[in-house]
């Protein structure tokens, strides 16, 4: 399988067939990336990945803004110890440590920083503000490769509703304006030139199975090409495009990456398309469906 204009690939990998695919990636790409599996991704696992490969793109799990940077300040009590946060900064540095390791370990040069942070929120102003603090506490130390949001992801939680991960794709404006917030967020917080903004979307959405149709049609590629061209404008240049439509409710998160149909082609006209239109400026990973070469 050969893409144009696609620059990786993202392959969900068990450890014992990376070895595998190392080498034949290698020569046929620029990059490709080790998928996040759900409740098993983690510091830990990254560094079994970098010993593999040092030069894969590892991922975070879809890090939610309320669960690693909340609006509140939190009070926890367990085994009679109490700690406080004074502010949501302190909890954000504390929750971004337990997921991707301390700024001052020994763990932190063996990223290669080949790191992507991967955030899901619908909140703008939010959002910056966590860019901002990561940035100074990770980016600047060379940790974190790229910011990406999370456009793609059904949440188990959502009935269709929740205006984060794939439900965004029912909103440009919205995602053009959270692309926009990680990009201040980088410049507020002094962050290197050369990381990275990237969005995670499907190729479609739909709030029910029902509305599925395939293949896909004129109206769903021009829906997803002004989407994609909102996303670069406001300033994200990495498109990481899951070829499946996402399913807002009645599906799992888990059957939302079996049930719909893949659709490569899909993905193959419109990187072609956006590519040509952009002069080069605008990189595509397909995602989706490939565990093996």
């Amino acid at each position: 399988m050969k893409l144009p204009n696609v620059v990786g690939l993202v392959l969900v990998l068990l450890p014992c067939c990376i070895l595998e695919c190392i080498s034949a990636l290698q020569q046929q790409l620029q990059q490709f990336h080790i998928a996040p599996m759900q409740g098993y991704t983690n510091s830990s696992l990254r560094r079994l990945f970098n010993l593999l490969s040092p030069s894969s793109i590892k991922w975070t799990e879809m890090e939610k803004l309320d669960d690693i940077y909340p609006k509140t300040t939190i009070q926890t009590t367990q085994t009679q110890q109490v700690q406080q946060y004074q502010t949501s900064e302190s909890y954000l540095l504390d929750a971004l440590e337990k997921r991707i390791g301390s700024p001052s370990s020994t763990d932190y040069d063996n990223n290669n920083n080949n790191l992507v942070l991967q955030l899901g929120s619908n909140d703008p102003a939010r959002l910056q503000s966590c860019v901002q603090h990561t940035v100074q506490h990770y980016i600047n130390n060379n940790y974190i490769r790229e910011i990406n949001l999370n456009c793609g992801c059904p949440a188990i939680d959502s009935g269709g509703s929740t205006t984060y991960g794939a439900s965004l794709m029912k909103d440009a404006s919205l995602t053009g304006k959270l692309v926009q917030s990680v990009r201040e967020g980088l410049v507020r917080g002094g962050g290197q030139s050369n990381t990275g903004i990237s969005v995670k979307c499907r190729i479609a959405v739909f709030d029910h199975e029902s509305e599925q149709h395939y293949p896909l049609d004129e109206t769903d590629y021009e829906y997803l090409k002004k989407y994609i061209s909102t996303i670069y404008d406001a300033g994200a240049n990495h498109i990481i495009l899951h070829a499946r439509p996402a399913i807002l409710s009645g599906l799992s998160p888990v059957k939302n990456r079996i049930v719909p149909k893949l659709d490569y082609n899909f993905v193959e006209r419109i990187a072609s398309d956006l590519s040509q239109e952009h002069d080069n400026n605008i990189n595509f990973t397909l995602n989706g469906g490939i565990t093996s070469l």
